[in-house]
């Protein structure tokens, strides 16, 4: 097992891939690669922000979290099932939704070790329904996503496949048993025979054209052009020069013809349940080689329109607009946008209280003394995360180091949520990968990665100042997995927003928050009974104005976090406020539909007036 692990490492480090066009600078933080030289593992300290002041406990202001996950049925939250580092566990994927429309929300696991499965949602408890749903292989699968496909009612799923599996699009009988009709139904890739480490790292559901269902796209993570890349140079001279030069470049040996396009990045258009791969004529075609990890579609310029965030590994994250359903744009260098090194998980919230939709791309932070980049296999990025603060028009400003969020270590999934019931945004990330047993200190690589063994998740909340700072230990979420999938849901609807943290081969933690009842809260679901194929009003957006006179603006969509999918809902503290008003902007409509005084401390539905 060791040797894999070695060999998932070396693979890892070596491919990392390219960026929109030219080299791009980090728009903050120090230049990458102005030495070679690694610092010692004690020396990783951040050299990108001052040491930060104490939190005081008002900032914290008594959210607290209990681990729960083996008393909810979900196996052992210390690591139940795990079997080593094998391909299928450099992933765990989490779908929650409400399968059954009890009003529970209920989870699917993958790559999850013993807990992989499909789990019903019975008052905050969990029972295994996998092999009654007639579901297998979820231990070896990667983004999980559901769907109503064919408007017949129900939720039908899509899961991603390691290696040169492309995935499967498995239709819900309507009984809660799911065949695999992929073939039938359209949505097939390329296999792939060659691939080393490719996975099928996400997948969101949208309706891009506004005909009335979802289609869907799908993100290949896949190595293949920067590895061909590199011996059609002789393994490089420009290994040092950082991950967004050599980005470059590379895109330059694809443009004369020295590599092929790899990637089987897809976007498959429905039409009555059957779907139809418009990859090309939607521009998504040379999206394939960009090593894709986290799609997500949300209406970031108040058009009407779904637009396309994707973030990719090697500077290849990217931003394209949706051009009135006819075909997706890439604005990525003229937004301002897609300066991370290895954007992986996504987050696309109104961060900063604008009511703009902003975008938090989560990174590899690895911050040493002199703000060097130590050499590290051919791809190792330092420079860490990225918040993009939307300015409207599609212009986006980088707020990174003003919000305090660059440096979460190795990240993954992420959310930012008001855990507290007070208005007030939380951030939670996911972290960590496997490493090996050992670490040689002249090594440059080893001691790399050996920095982000134990990662712990983060949870940050904001001081005094507004900057967010981590306060995991403090709120209770202890945890040193290589954790990946990250979902924010009430698990037992009592209220308070729970955390669930999906685990590379090994049971997940679930943590239930207990914190102490200090504000009122409103959640919403849509329902629109005209639009069978869009009935839970994904693309819509969501205003509630509290008594007190603060606004909070949520967008519904699903995907988001990595290999996650959250409910289709959304839930608004309201602090000390006792009344709402609710404001809808169903999918393509410019006024809203008004619910003055719905209940509040409850999940209430607005159904779509027509």
């Amino acid at each position: 097992m060791l040797g894999l692990a070695l060999v998932l490492v070396t693979v890892l480090a070596a491919v990392r891939l390219f960026s929109d066009g030219e080299p791009q600078a980090s728009s903050t933080g120090p230049a990458t690669r102005p030495s070679t030289t690694a610092s010692p593992a004690g020396e990783v300290v951040s050299p990108y922000e001052s040491p930060r002041p104490a939190l005081p406990d008002e900032a914290v202001d008594g959210i607290r979290f209990v681990e729960v996950a083996a008393r909810a049925g979900l196996g052992d939250g210390a690591g139940e099932g795990d079997a080593g580092p094998t391909a299928a566990q450099v992933d765990a994927g989490a779908a929650v939704v409400d399968l059954d429309d009890d009003g529970d929300l209920d989870l699917l696991l993958t790559s999850s070790g013993g807990a992989s499965g499909l789990h019903l949602n019975e008052g905050g408890s969990f029972t295994d329904i996998t092999a009654d749903a007639g579901l297998t292989g979820l231990d070896s699968a990667t983004a999980p996503a559901f769907a109503d496909i064919d408007a017949d009612g129900d939720l039908d799923l899509f899961l991603g496949g390691p290696g040169n599996r492309f995935g499967r699009l498995l239709v819900n009988d309507g009984a809660g048993r799911f065949t695999d009709e992929s073939t039938a139904r359209g949505v097939v890739g390329r296999p792939d025979d060659e691939a080393v480490g490719r996975s099928i790292r996400g997948v969101d559901f949208g309706d891009v054209d506004r005909d009335g269902d979802l289609d869907l796209v799908v993100t290949d993570w896949n190595p293949g052009a920067v590895i061909a890349a590199d011996v059609a140079r002789g393994e490089a001279s420009d290994r040092n020069s950082g991950q967004c030069n050599r980005a470059a470049t590379t895109r330059r040996d694809l443009a004369a013809g020295l590599v092929q396009l790899t990637g089987d990045t897809r976007l498959f258009r429905n039409d009555g349940g059957r779907f139809t791969d418009v990859t090309r004529p939607w521009g998504l075609a040379d999206l394939g080689i960009s090593l894709a990890f986290t799609p997500q579609l949300v209406d970031l310029d108040g058009d009407g329109w779904l637009d396309l965030a994707v973030t990719g590994d090697a500077c290849t994250s990217r931003l394209f607009r949706n051009r009135r359903g006819d075909r997706f744009v890439d604005v990525t260098r003229r937004a301002g946008v897609g300066t991370d090194e290895n954007g992986m998980g996504s987050v696309i919230r109104d961060l900063d209280g604008d009511g703009r939709p902003d975008w938090l791309v989560t990174s590899i932070a690895y911050p040493t003394r002199d703000g060097t980049c130590p050499a590290a296999g051919h791809f190792a990025g330092c420079t860490g995360n990225r918040v993009y603060l939307n300015r409207g028009r599609l212009q986006f400003e980088d707020g990174t180091d003003e919000l305090g969020l660059r440096n979460s270590g190795w990240g993954w999934g992420a959310a930012a949520a008001d855990f507290g019931n007070d208005g007030r945004l939380q951030v939670a990330v996911t972290n960590g990968r496997l490493g090996g047993e050992t670490v040689d200190p002249s090594d440059q690589t080893e001691v790399y990665y050996a920095a982000f063994t134990g990662d712990p998740t983060r949870f940050f909340v904001r001081g005094p100042d507004e900057v967010f700072t981590d306060a995991a230990d403090r709120v209770g979420i202890r945890d040193e997995e290589v954790s990946h999938a990250l979902v924010v849901f009430d698990h037992d609807r009592d209220g308070r927003l729970d955390l669930l943290v999906a685990n590379a081969g090994a049971a997940p933690y679930l943590y239930r928050n207990v914190s102490a009842p200090r504000g009122h809260w409103i959640g919403v679901r849509l329902r629109d009974p005209a639009t069978p194929g869009n009935a839970q009003g994904l693309g819509a957006r969501v205003e509630v104005t509290s008594s007190t006179g603060a606004v909070t603006t949520q967008w519904v969509h699903t995907s988001g976090s990595y290999e996650s999918q959250h409910p289709a809902e959304t839930h608004v503290g309201l602090g000390s406020a006792t009344a709402a008003r609710v404001r809808v902007w169903w999918p393509g409509e410019e006024r809203p539909q008004v619910v003055s005084d719905p209940a509040t401390d409850r999940l209430v539905t607005v159904t779509r007036r027509r």
